[in-house]
């Protein structure tokens, strides 16, 4: 084997190794929250007659396979066509959650932004006192 090659996959695997642990450290720096704005949320790419129609046409589906085309099978395939569409049209999240943009002031003047929903920002406001883990929307903000 070539000497030089040898070298070079050895600088290659201590490089890589070097690497590997910087990357698991987070930087923590503090700051004040200066913003909040909301974002306006994306509608759903399909409405909800149209959930409704596809539920009701997949309950029918399932009601006839289960039930059969007996006289009976008529109860079972409407029962499920309207469970079905109930299902596919129902708001399954509950109360939709909107997402806010919060600007954050550090302790070294420097400033950062950062995306949230709303359920994560319980307490936190404008002039909260924040530890920031990490960077990027992957960052961990903790009120203070």
């Amino acid at each position: 084997m070539n000497p030089h090659l040898a070298a070079v996959m050895v600088a290659v695997c201590l490089a890589s190794a070097a690497s590997v642990a910087v990357a698991g450290e987070l930087e923590v720096r503090k700051g004040v929250v200066t913003a909040m704005q909301p974002i306006a949320e994306k509608p759903d790419a399909v409405s909800t007659s149209t959930k409704r129609q596809l539920g009701g046409m997949l309950g029918q589906a399932l009601g006839q396979a289960v039930g059969g085309r007996s006289g009976r099978s008529y109860e079972v395939t409407r029962l499920a066509t309207n469970l079905g569409a109930d299902i596919a049209s129902s708001n399954t999240g509950g109360a939709t959650v909107g997402s806010y943009v919060l600007i954050v002031r550090f302790d070294n003047a420097a400033e950062s932004a950062f995306r949230r929903r709303g359920d994560q920002l319980a307490r936190i406001r404008v002039g909260t006192r924040v530890k920031v883990v990490g960077s990027g929307d992957a960052a961990m903000l903790d009120a203070e």
